[in-house]
Parts: structure tokens; C-alpha cells; sequence
């Protein structure tokens, strides 16, 4: 069962920002099987004379979100144009570098939106595709597809504790400007926009 259910109207994308490129969205129809959402901190144990017990500091933050979905060959237009593998290859481009003359190369930064859930930036951890033997077959290609995506979130603002809610869930709507997701979704998998990343990289 869908923890979201594959409405149109429900984002449900990934858009990449290369280093020096524009940017592009992959759209997906919401059939999420499985989402999960992990923050972790980190401790380093140091051991003071005089003491049996360690002491404790913190050293760092972490938060990893995974998401299990699965692509399907609704119509028979979407099978014809091959759109839904198109898509992935794009999903899975994600992962992989951009090289620049004279500077080398740079990973690509990701947004991942999930409806009114997850909004956040970050970069793909790992793209997984597997198909299973229920999954009928046409013209050499199965019409189900199993993905699986591991997300490190980066985000454009500092981590920091709050008496407040302070967390990541629920309280970043998607964009509602010139890249709407009030649209149902198009036969195209993929939008290509010239204009400026609405984030940029965390400045070193």
C-alpha cells in the first residue's frame, strides 16, 4: 500500500543542480512504499584522570532520508516513449560527477520534495533499481520497477537546536512559483529551467 497515494496533484520530484548548469526536475507519480527519515548526532568519548566513566562531546550532525517507490508503465503512450526509464537514467545521472576544465570535479546537489512533507537539499547517496517476478514484461522490458533512494540531507540553513518544533517535517511546502506542482503531471518526465538555482552550495 502507497503511503502517499499516486495523485498528480502531489509532488513528488528530484531536482539537480550541477555545478555551473542549469537545473532540471525529475517528476514521479507518488506510489511510495516505504519512507524513513533518520537524524543522528554524534559523540567522542575522551577519559578524564580520576574518573572511571568517560566524558562526552558533541561533534557533529546528521540526517538521512531513504524512500522506496515504484515506477510504473501506466498508459500505453508512456510505454511507447519509454518514459518512465528516461526518468530514471536521469535519477541515476544524479549520482554521478560533473568535471570542469581546470577545476576537476564536483558532485551534484539535489532538492527532494515529497507533497507537504520533505522539502529539503542534499545530495543521492545511492540510486538502486531492482525488478521481481511478478512484474509483467513488454517489448523486452518489465513494466514495474523497484526503486530505492538513499538521500543525505544538507540543507541551506545551520542545524541547531530549538525549544520550539524545530524539526524537518511538514513545515516546507513546494515551491508554488513559476515550477508549480499544481499540474497534473505531463507525458514529459523531466523540466529544464535556465533560471538561477533557488539555493546555493554552503560556502566553505
Amino acid at each position: 500500500m502507497s503511503t502517499i497515494p499516486p495523485d498528480p496533484s502531489v509532488a513528488f520530484s528530484f531536482t539537480s543542480y550541477p555545478p555551473g548548469g542549469d537545473h532540471a526536475t525529475v517528476l514521479f507519480r507518488a506510489h511510495l512504499t516505504d519512507i524513513s527519515d533518520s537524524y543522528a548526532s554524534q559523540w567522542s568519548e575522551n577519559m578524564d584522570m580520576g574518573r572511571a566513566d568517560p566524558k562526552f562531546m558533541y561533534s557533529s550532525y546528521s540526517r538521512q532520508i531513504s524512500l522506496n517507490f515504484m515506477v510504473i508503465e501506466a498508459t500505453k503512450t508512456e510505454h511507447n516513449k519509454n518514459t518512465w526509464y528516461k526518468a530514471l537514467n536521469r535519477l541515476s545521472n544524479m549520482t554521478k560527477p560533473v568535471y570542469r576544465k581546470g577545476v576537476g570535479f564536483n558532485g551534484v546537489m539535489v532538492q527532494l520534495v515529497v507533497g507537504n512533507l520533505i522539502n529539503e537539499k542534499g545530495f543521492l547517496e545511492s540510486v538502486d533499481f531492482s525488478w521481481d517476478n511478478e512484474s509483467p514484461w513488454k517489448d523486452g522490458r518489465p513494466m514495474y520497477i523497484s526503486v530505492s533512494v538513499g538521500f543525505r540531507v544538507v540543507g541551506d540553513t545551520r542545524p541547531a537546536y530549538s525549544a520550539g518544533s524545530g524539526g524537518g517535517l511538514g513545515n516546507r511546502k513546494a515551491d508554488r512559483g513559476s515550477d508549480s506542482f499544481d499540474t497534473p503531471l505531463q507525458s514529459e518526465e523531466t523540466r529544464i529551467s535556465s533560471a538561477p538555482p533557488k539555493w546555493q552550495l554552503p560556502r566553505t
